[in-house]
C-alpha cells in the first residue's frame, strides 16, 4: 500500500518519498497465542522505505505542538504539571533490527498464596472481609445508636445492641438484595404472593432499617470536620479500608499481566468528592476509584479512592502518574507488564516503568508531552484500512492506527509486528475483509479488560437501593471486592465450571443461617399474651340471653340449693338456664356445683 504526499500531511514543496511498502507474512494461530511468561514474538514484519522529509533523519524532536485530540476526562490535570521524558523519536523502518530483550523474565508463580482446600464460601469471604471488619461495624454501630437514638424515644425503646452474628446476617441480606433485586427496599418483606420472600425469617424489616440507619465505621467524636487541620475526607470509612485492603495481596499473587483502570462507587448525594465520569462507564455519578487488577483472572490487587487531587499531589509528578506508581509499587522490578488506558498513559510514566523493569502497554492521547509529532492528526492523515504507522524512541514504540476510529498506542514490550485479522463486512468477498492490526493493539485488547470485567460482575449483583450516606457506597464496594476475590480463589480450586450466582447463594445461606435459627427460636419461645384469653374458645360455652324478655326460668344451680332465682341467661351449649354472676362459672368448673352454691350463699 502506498500513501500520497497529501494523505500524510506533507506540503507540496516537500521532497518526501511517498512510498510505504508493506508485505505481510502469514502467522499461525500458535505463534499469536500469549502466555504469562513469553512476550509476543515476531508476527508480521513491515518492510518500509523511510521518508526523508523535512522532519530530519536524526530523529523527530518531541517539542513541537499539535492540536489536542480527545476529550479530557474528569480529573484531568494540566499539562504544565506533567514531567517530560525528553524523548527523540525515529521512524521504525525496515533496517531497524530492534527486538525486545531488556525486560527480565517473569519468575513468580501466580495463584493463591494460602491453602484454601476445604474452605467454605463464608471462609473464603472472611479472608477479604475478616472478623475484625464485622467487629468494627458492631462496635461503631452500637456506639452511634447509644449516642443518637435518645433523640427519638420510639426507636430508643426498641433498640438493642447488634451482635457479630446479627451483623453477618445483615450483610448476607444485603448480598441477597443484589442477587434478587426489588424496586424498593420494603418490597423484600412484602407479603404479596408474587413477590413474597423469606427475609422476614432472618430479620424484621424494622430491625434491618434501624441497623442500616446506625451503620458506622468511625466514632464521630474522633472525626475532624472539613476545613480544620488533620481533616481526612475518607476518615469515616478509612478504618474499614485499613482492615480489608492489606488482605488482597496477601492471599494471591497475580499473573505477569496487570491492568490499571478506574471504577465508580455509585452515589448521587451531596459530597465534595463526588464526580461525573465522562467515560463509557455504566455508572456516571459517584466516587472515583482507581484499581489494579490481575489482567488474566480479574483479581483485585489494590484500589485507591480519589477523594481529591490535592491529596495526591507530588512535586514533579501529576495526578494520574502518581496513582499508577502507588498502585504498582509492590510489583515493580519483577518483570510484570502493565496495561493502562489513555488517561494514565504518559511517555514519562512509560519511561519510569521501563526503568523499574516493568513493561507498559497503553493507549495514549496525542496531546501528551513527548508524543511523536509526526503521529499527530495535523501531520498524519489516516483513513480506515490504512496500514499502521510506527515510531520508536529507544525501547518505547508508538503506533498510530485507524480502524473503527483513530487511536495511538505506546509499548515497551513490542516491535512493529502486525497480524492480519478477518472482520465481517457486508458486500466483501466471502463476507469478510482483512485488517492489518498492530500486535500492540491485539495484546492490549486481550488484557486491558480486567477492571471492566470487575465492574461488569459487580454491576449485575451490586446493592440495588439508594445510599443516603457516602461511606455506605464505599462499604458496598469493599464488600463486592471481597466477594469477587473470594470467587477467584474458589474457582482456582474447582475442577468443574462454577458460577458466581451459585457461589453467592451459598455465601448468603452461610451468613444468615446462624442468626436465622436463633431468631426463629426466640420467636417461638416468646410467650403469647393472648393465649390464656383465647383458651376459652376451646370449650365453646358462652352465656346468651333468651329472646323473650318475659321468659325467666329457674336457675339450674340455685334450684337444687333451695335458692329461688329466676334468670334470663342460659348456656346454649348445655341448654340450661344459669345466673350470669356466679352460677354460670360454678356449673362449668365444679363437679358438685350444688354444694358450692350453698357454701357461697352462706
Amino acid at each position: 500500500m502506498s500513501y500520497s504526499d497529501e494523505s500524510i500531511g506533507f506540503s507540496e514543496g516537500s521532497d518526501a518519498s511517498a512510498s510505504w511498502i508493506s508485505c505481510a507474512i502469514s502467522v499461525s494461530s500458535e505463534e499469536s497465542n500469549k502466555s504469562d511468561t513469553d512476550l509476543p514474538g515476531p508476527l508480521t514484519r513491515k518492510v518500509r522505505s523511510r521518508p526523508s522529509s523535512s522532519l530530519g533523519t536524526e530523529g523527530v524532536s518531541s517539542t513541537s505542538k499539535g492540536p489536542e485530540r480527545g476529550r479530557k476526562r474528569s480529573g484531568a490535570v494540566k499539562e504544565g504539571r506533567v514531567p517530560t521524558a525528553n524523548l527523540s523519536w525515529e521512524f521504525y523502518d525496515k533496517d531497524d533490527p530492534y527486538e525486545v530483550e531488556w525486560i527480565p523474565d517473569f519468575n513468580q508463580q501466580p495463584g493463591p498464596l494460602i491453602d484454601t482446600t476445604g474452605f467454605t464460601e463464608e471462609e473464603l469471604f472472611s479472608i477479604f472481609f475478616p472478623l475484625a471488619a464485622f467487629e468494627l461495624m458492631v462496635e461503631q454501630t452500637n456506639k452511634y445508636a447509644s449516642t443518637h437514638l435518645h433523640k427519638n424515644k420510639f426507636y430508643e425503646k426498641r433498640w438493642k445492641d447488634v451482635t457479630v452474628e446479627e451483623m453477618k446476617a445483615f450483610v448476607g441480606l444485603q448480598v441477597a438484595m443484589g442477587l434478587y433485586p426489588r424496586p424498593a427496599l420494603l418490597d423484600h418483606w412484602a407479603s404479596f404472593w408474587l413477590d413474597e420472600t423469606k427475609f422476614g425469617l432472618v430479620m424484621s424489616r424494622h430491625r434491618y432499617q434501624m441497623i442500616q440507619t446506625c451503620l458506622h465505621f468511625l466514632d464521630n467524636a474522633a472525626w475532624i470536620p472539613r476545613g480544620q487541620d488533620g481533616f481526612d475526607p475518607l476518615a469515616k470509612i478509612q478504618p474499614l479500608l485499613d482492615i480489608t485492603g492489606p488482605t488482597y495481596p496477601l492471599a494471591y499473587y497475580p499473573h505477569r499481566q496487570l491492568a490499571v483502570n478506574e471504577s465508580v462507587a455509585r452515589f448521587k448525594g451531596r459530597i465534595h468528592t463526588r464526580q461525573y465520569i465522562m467515560s463509557d462507564k455504566l455508572t456516571k455519578h459517584g466516587i472515583r476509584i482507581f484499581s489494579l487488577c490481575d489482567a488474566v483472572n480479574r483479581y483485585m490487587l489494590k484500589f485507591m479512592v480519589s477523594s481529591s487531587e490535592e491529596r495526591f499531589q507530588v512535586e514533579g509528578d501529576n495526578f494520574a502518574c502518581f496513582m499508577v506508581k502507588e498502585l504498582v509499587k509492590d510489583y515493580i522490578d519483577k518483570g510484570h507488564v502493565l496495561y493502562t488506558d489513555h488517561f494514565f498513559t504518559y511517555p514519562s510514566l512509560v519511561q519510569w516503568l521501563k526503568g523499574n523493569s516493568t513493561g507498559a502497554v497503553g493507549t495514549v492521547l496525542e496531546s501528551r508531552p513527548d508524543f511523536p509529532p509526526y503521529h499527530k492528526g495535523i501531520n498524519l492523515a489516516l483513513k480506515k484500512g490504512d496500514s499502521p504507522v510506527f515510531s520508536r524512541s529507544g525501547e518505547i514504540v508508538c503506533v498510530t492506527w485507524h480502524d473503527a476510529k483513530r487511536c495511538s498506542l505506546m509499548s515497551t514490550i513490542h516491535t512493529d509486528n502486525t497480524v492480519d485479522k478477518l472482520v465481517r463486512k457486508r458486500g466483501a468477498p466471502g463476507g469478510f475483509r482483512t485488517v492489518e492490526k498492530p500486535v500492540i493493539a491485539e495484546d492490549y485488547n486481550g488484557f486491558m479488560g480486567g477492571v471492566d470485567y470487575f465492574d461488569q460482575v459487580t454491576k449485575n449483583c451490586e446493592y440495588p437501593h439508594r445510599n443516603c450516606k457516602w461511606y455506605h457506597a464505599l462499604y458496598h464496594f469493599v464488600k463486592e471486592v471481597a466477594m469477587v476475590n473470594a470467587f477467584a480463589l474458589y474457582k482456582a480450586k474447582q475442577s468443574k465450571e462454577t458460577f458466581a450466582k451459585d457461589f453467592r447463594n451459598a455465601l448468603i445461606d452461610q451468613l444468615v443461617s446462624p442468626h436465622m435459627k436463633n431468631y426463629q427460636r426466640a420467636r417461638q419461645a416468646r410467650p403469647n399474651p393472648a393465649a390464656p384469653r383465647l383458651s376459652a374458645a376451646e370449650s365453646l360455652h358462652f352465656p346468651r340471653k333468651y329472646t323473650d324478655p318475659k321468659h325467666r326460668p329457674r336457675c339450674r344451680v340455685c334450684a337444687p340449693a333451695n335458692i329461688r332465682a329466676q334468670t334470663r341467661h342460659y348456656c346454649p351449649s348445655c341448654d340450661v338456664a344459669l345466673c350470669i354472676d356466679n352460677c354460670f362459672e360454678l356449673y362449668h368448673t365444679k363437679s358438685d356445683y350444688v354444694t358450692a352454691r350453698r357454701a357461697l350463699a352462706q
